[in-house]
């Protein structure tokens, strides 16, 4: 059931209505987040949320980079887009 939900084959009373009638059964978002990590080989959301090792200063400084070159693509000059890639130390 819960593959039909996410490639949308079900409408949204369909939905509802197996949710209502699974009652107490009904997953909670975090274990079918989990579920779909697993199924698809990802990391699970309590592994995406460990600290990677930065440090506030360094973490904003990375994403400040990625800002400023983001600011960089636009529409005309999209062909010349390098995609990011950040060295790991």
């Amino acid at each position: 059931m819960l593959s039909c939900c996410l490639v949308q084959i079900y409408t949204l009373i369909q939905q509802a209505m197996s949710m209502v009638k699974a009652f107490p059964y009904v997953a909670e978002k975090p274990q079918i987040f989990d579920m779909l990590a697993a199924e698809r080989g990802e990391l699970s959301a309590r592994e995406l949320m460990q600290p990677a090792g930065l440090d506030n200063i360094e973490h904003n400084a990375k994403w400040q980079q990625i800002v400023q070159y983001l600011a960089t693509v636009t529409a005309d000059n999209l062909d010349l887009h390098v995609p990011i890639v950040i060295a790991s130390s």
